[in-house]
């Protein structure tokens, strides 16, 4: 059984630029996550259709994402040299932190504040 599955967390290097004419839209990304020690890798991502249209609209410079979807690597040859491209074709995706990246609104806050009900002065505790 082959199985070629890949899932990241990291956050979007610069706005995502949506290409392509209505019905074949798609757009390249990289994602900056975390690697081994204190090591930043950077991975380029692609992504078609709705998926595309909609990292474009939403996922702006450091927004934090999580994608999932598939490797594909790709040969060129040029002049005779070959190079190859490793990238993520994304087929899922979620936001990942606050609405604002870690600047909470006051609607967004869920700071607990105490209340005393039950004002009973007597209890030793």
């Amino acid at each position: 059984m082959n199985f070629n599955s890949v899932g990241l967390h990291g956050r979007v290097c610069k706005d995502i630029e949506l290409k392509g004419s209505e019905g074949k839209e798609y757009c390249s990304f990289t994602l900056a996550v975390n690697g081994y020690k204190d090591k930043v890798d950077f991975i380029q991502h692609k992504a078609f259709g709705k998926t595309a249209i909609a990292l474009s609209t939403f996922a702006k410079k450091g927004k934090e994402l999580v994608t999932r979807g598939r490797l594909s690597v790709d040969t060129v040859d040029t002049d005779g040299i070959k190079k190859t491209f490793t990238s993520v074709i994304v087929e899922g995706f979620d936001f990942c932190g606050s609405k604002s990246d870690g600047q909470a609104s006051d609607s967004d806050s869920t700071e607990f504040t105490p209340t005393n009900d039950d004002e009973d002065d007597d209890l030793p505790f």
